[in-house]
Protein backbone atom coordinates (compact mmCIF):
# COMPACT_ATOMS: atom_id res chain seq x y z
CA UNK A 1 0.00 0.00 0.00
CA UNK A 2 1.28 3.47 -0.93
CA UNK A 3 1.67 5.98 1.86
CA UNK A 4 -1.41 8.18 2.03
CA UNK A 5 -0.15 10.55 4.72
CA UNK A 6 1.96 13.59 3.94
CA UNK A 7 3.23 13.83 7.51
CA UNK A 8 7.05 14.20 7.42
CA UNK A 9 9.17 11.38 8.82
CA UNK A 10 12.68 11.67 10.24
CA UNK A 11 15.76 10.49 8.37
CA UNK A 12 18.79 10.65 10.71
CA UNK A 13 22.21 11.23 9.18
CA UNK A 14 23.66 7.68 9.16
CA UNK A 15 27.11 8.60 10.45
CA UNK A 16 25.86 11.14 12.99
CA UNK A 17 24.96 10.88 16.66
CA UNK A 18 21.24 10.88 15.93
CA UNK A 19 20.84 14.58 16.71
CA UNK A 20 20.99 15.78 13.08
CA UNK A 21 17.98 14.67 11.02
CA UNK A 22 16.31 15.50 7.73
CA UNK A 23 12.54 15.58 7.52
CA UNK A 24 11.09 13.95 4.43
CA UNK A 25 7.55 13.39 3.34
CA UNK A 26 6.06 10.68 1.16
CA UNK A 27 4.40 12.05 -1.93
CA UNK A 28 0.97 10.78 -2.89
CA UNK A 29 0.03 8.92 -6.05
CA UNK A 30 -0.49 12.11 -8.06
CA UNK A 31 2.84 13.53 -6.94
CA UNK A 32 4.52 10.31 -7.94
CA UNK A 33 3.27 10.82 -11.48
CA UNK A 34 4.22 14.48 -11.38
CA UNK A 35 7.72 13.51 -10.31
CA UNK A 36 8.02 11.14 -13.27
CA UNK A 37 6.82 13.92 -15.55
CA UNK A 38 9.51 16.20 -14.15
CA UNK A 39 12.15 13.57 -14.88
CA UNK A 40 10.82 13.32 -18.43
CA UNK A 41 11.31 17.07 -18.83
CA UNK A 42 14.99 16.45 -18.08
CA UNK A 43 15.06 13.70 -20.72
CA UNK A 44 15.31 11.08 -17.98
CA UNK A 45 12.22 8.85 -18.20
CA UNK A 46 12.41 5.31 -16.88
CA UNK A 47 14.49 2.86 -18.93
CA UNK A 48 13.22 -0.71 -18.82
CA UNK A 49 15.44 -3.76 -19.03
CA UNK A 50 13.69 -5.05 -22.13
CA UNK A 51 14.45 -1.77 -23.93
CA UNK A 52 18.16 -2.11 -23.17
CA UNK A 53 18.12 -5.76 -24.20
CA UNK A 54 16.36 -5.12 -27.51
CA UNK A 55 18.62 -2.20 -28.39
CA UNK A 56 21.72 -4.19 -27.47
CA UNK A 57 20.77 -7.19 -29.58
CA UNK A 58 19.76 -4.97 -32.50
CA UNK A 59 23.26 -3.51 -32.40
CA UNK A 60 24.83 -6.95 -32.16
CA UNK A 61 22.76 -8.19 -35.12
CA UNK A 62 23.93 -5.29 -37.27
CA UNK A 63 27.57 -5.15 -36.19
CA UNK A 64 27.98 -8.94 -36.53
CA UNK A 65 25.59 -9.50 -39.43
CA UNK A 66 28.24 -11.49 -41.29
CA UNK A 67 28.86 -13.77 -38.32
CA UNK A 68 25.60 -15.49 -37.28
CA UNK A 69 27.40 -17.97 -35.01
CA UNK A 70 28.70 -15.15 -32.83
CA UNK A 71 25.27 -13.50 -32.75
CA UNK A 72 23.71 -16.71 -31.51
CA UNK A 73 26.46 -17.20 -28.95
CA UNK A 74 25.90 -13.71 -27.52
CA UNK A 75 22.15 -14.39 -27.37
CA UNK A 76 22.87 -17.55 -25.39
CA UNK A 77 25.01 -15.67 -22.88
CA UNK A 78 22.40 -12.91 -22.55
CA UNK A 79 19.66 -15.49 -21.90
CA UNK A 80 21.79 -17.31 -19.34
CA UNK A 81 22.57 -14.08 -17.47
CA UNK A 82 18.92 -13.05 -17.49
CA UNK A 83 17.74 -16.41 -16.13
CA UNK A 84 20.42 -16.58 -13.45
CA UNK A 85 22.30 -19.57 -14.90
CA UNK A 86 25.98 -20.10 -14.17
CA UNK A 87 28.09 -18.18 -16.69
CA UNK A 88 31.85 -18.60 -16.67
CA UNK A 89 34.23 -15.66 -16.32
CA UNK A 90 35.28 -15.75 -19.97
CA UNK A 91 31.70 -15.43 -21.22
CA UNK A 92 30.95 -12.68 -18.70
CA UNK A 93 34.00 -10.77 -19.93
CA UNK A 94 32.93 -11.33 -23.52
CA UNK A 95 29.44 -10.01 -22.85
CA UNK A 96 30.79 -6.96 -21.03
CA UNK A 97 33.02 -6.24 -24.02
CA UNK A 98 30.05 -6.59 -26.36
CA UNK A 99 28.06 -4.07 -24.31
CA UNK A 100 30.91 -1.57 -24.47
CA UNK A 101 31.37 -2.03 -28.21
CA UNK A 102 27.66 -1.69 -28.96
CA UNK A 103 27.40 1.40 -26.75
CA UNK A 104 30.23 2.95 -28.75
CA UNK A 105 28.96 2.08 -32.21
CA UNK A 106 25.16 1.76 -31.94
CA UNK A 107 23.41 5.11 -31.22
CA UNK A 108 20.08 3.61 -30.07
CA UNK A 109 21.75 1.63 -27.30
CA UNK A 110 24.08 4.47 -26.38
CA UNK A 111 21.10 6.82 -26.03
CA UNK A 112 19.34 4.49 -23.59
CA UNK A 113 22.51 4.07 -21.52
CA UNK A 114 22.88 7.84 -21.31
CA UNK A 115 19.21 8.26 -20.43
CA UNK A 116 19.50 5.73 -17.60
CA UNK A 117 22.65 7.38 -16.25
CA UNK A 118 21.00 10.80 -16.37
CA UNK A 119 17.97 9.46 -14.51
CA UNK A 120 20.18 7.82 -11.87
CA UNK A 121 21.87 11.14 -11.15
CA UNK A 122 18.73 13.27 -11.19
CA UNK A 123 16.39 11.13 -9.08
CA UNK A 124 17.91 11.84 -5.63
CA UNK A 125 18.51 15.53 -6.33
CA UNK A 126 15.00 16.23 -7.60
CA UNK A 127 13.38 14.06 -4.94
CA UNK A 128 15.30 15.79 -2.17
CA UNK A 129 14.35 19.21 -3.49
CA UNK A 130 10.67 18.30 -3.73
CA UNK A 131 10.11 16.11 -0.66
CA UNK A 132 12.53 17.40 1.99
CA UNK A 133 10.47 19.57 4.34
CA UNK A 134 13.28 20.62 6.67
CA UNK A 135 16.24 19.56 8.78
CA UNK A 136 17.71 20.18 12.19
CA UNK A 137 21.18 19.81 13.65
CA UNK A 138 24.41 21.69 14.19
CA UNK A 139 26.24 22.93 11.14
CA UNK A 140 23.30 22.67 8.75
CA UNK A 141 22.25 25.72 6.70
CA UNK A 142 18.89 27.47 6.80
CA UNK A 143 16.11 25.54 5.07
CA UNK A 144 14.62 27.79 2.40
CA UNK A 145 11.90 27.24 -0.19
CA UNK A 146 11.32 29.29 -3.32
CA UNK A 147 8.05 30.62 -4.73
CA UNK A 148 7.51 27.29 -6.48
CA UNK A 149 7.40 25.50 -3.12
CA UNK A 150 10.66 23.66 -3.82
CA UNK A 151 13.84 23.82 -1.80
CA UNK A 152 16.11 26.53 -3.18
CA UNK A 153 19.27 25.55 -5.03
CA UNK A 154 21.19 28.01 -2.85
CA UNK A 155 20.22 26.08 0.28
CA UNK A 156 21.05 22.74 -1.34
CA UNK A 157 24.43 24.04 -2.45
CA UNK A 158 25.42 24.38 1.21
CA UNK A 159 24.76 20.70 1.96
CA UNK A 160 27.11 17.77 1.39
CA UNK A 161 26.28 16.15 -1.98
CA UNK A 162 26.33 12.70 -0.35
CA UNK A 163 23.65 13.78 2.12
CA UNK A 164 21.46 15.01 -0.71
CA UNK A 165 21.92 11.75 -2.58
CA UNK A 166 21.17 9.47 0.37
CA UNK A 167 18.23 11.48 1.70
CA UNK A 168 16.91 12.00 -1.82
CA UNK A 169 16.93 8.28 -2.54
CA UNK A 170 15.09 7.67 0.73
CA UNK A 171 12.47 10.21 -0.31
CA UNK A 172 12.16 8.56 -3.72
CA UNK A 173 11.73 5.14 -2.11
CA UNK A 174 8.93 6.56 0.02
CA UNK A 175 6.98 7.23 -3.18
CA UNK A 176 6.68 3.47 -3.53
CA UNK A 177 6.56 2.54 0.17
CA UNK A 178 4.54 -0.58 0.91
CA UNK A 179 3.69 0.51 4.47
CA UNK A 180 4.42 3.23 6.99
CA UNK A 181 7.48 1.41 8.32
CA UNK A 182 9.44 2.48 5.27
CA UNK A 183 9.53 -0.71 3.21
CA UNK A 184 9.78 0.20 -0.43
CA UNK A 185 10.02 -1.06 -3.96
CA UNK A 186 12.11 0.65 -6.62
CA UNK A 187 10.84 0.20 -10.14
CA UNK A 188 13.34 -0.67 -12.85
CA UNK A 189 16.63 0.45 -11.30
CA UNK A 190 18.40 2.80 -13.71
CA UNK A 191 21.34 1.41 -15.58
CA UNK A 192 20.39 -2.21 -14.80
CA UNK A 193 22.65 -4.65 -16.62
CA UNK A 194 20.15 -7.50 -16.88
CA UNK A 195 19.48 -8.49 -20.47
CA UNK A 196 16.17 -10.05 -21.48
CA UNK A 197 15.95 -12.50 -24.37
CA UNK A 198 12.97 -12.73 -26.66
CA UNK A 199 10.56 -15.67 -26.40
CA UNK A 200 12.02 -18.85 -27.78
CA UNK A 201 15.60 -17.82 -27.09
CA UNK A 202 15.72 -19.02 -23.48
CA UNK A 203 18.36 -21.72 -22.97
CA UNK A 204 18.65 -24.48 -20.43
CA UNK A 205 20.84 -23.95 -17.41
CA UNK A 206 24.49 -24.20 -18.24
CA UNK A 207 23.99 -23.78 -21.98
CA UNK A 208 26.29 -20.77 -22.03
CA UNK A 209 29.22 -22.89 -20.98
CA UNK A 210 28.44 -25.86 -23.24
CA UNK A 211 27.89 -25.53 -26.95
CA UNK A 212 28.43 -28.42 -29.31
CA UNK A 213 30.10 -28.12 -32.67
CA UNK A 214 33.52 -26.98 -33.80
CA UNK A 215 32.57 -23.59 -35.20
CA UNK A 216 32.42 -21.78 -31.86
CA UNK A 217 35.45 -19.53 -31.55
CA UNK A 218 37.20 -18.50 -28.39
CA UNK A 219 36.16 -15.31 -26.53
CA UNK A 220 39.34 -13.65 -27.79
CA UNK A 221 38.48 -14.31 -31.43
CA UNK A 222 34.88 -13.20 -30.97
CA UNK A 223 36.01 -9.92 -29.42
CA UNK A 224 38.31 -9.40 -32.38
CA UNK A 225 35.43 -10.07 -34.74
CA UNK A 226 33.25 -7.45 -33.08
CA UNK A 227 36.08 -4.93 -32.99
CA UNK A 228 36.81 -5.53 -36.66
CA UNK A 229 33.18 -5.07 -37.64
CA UNK A 230 33.02 -1.73 -35.83
CA UNK A 231 36.23 -0.25 -37.20
CA UNK A 232 34.45 1.67 -39.94
CA UNK A 233 31.62 4.21 -39.75
CA UNK A 234 29.33 3.83 -36.72
CA UNK A 235 26.34 1.66 -37.52
CA UNK A 236 22.95 3.26 -37.26
CA UNK A 237 24.39 6.79 -37.23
Amino acid sequence: MIRTTKAPFAWPIPWGDGQAVFWLRAGDVIERSEFEAELAEYRAPRVFDFQLSEALMAGVAELLKDDPDDIERIREIAAALESGDDVDAADRALFSGVQEAVAQHWPAYRTLIGQAARRNELIPTLAFRRFCTGWEGDGLPLHQKGPDGLLTLAAMDKLEPLLIRLAGMRAYQALYATDDSGNSVLLSPPGANQQHSKPGQQKKAGSSAKRSGSKTRSPRSRKASLASSTSGSPAGA
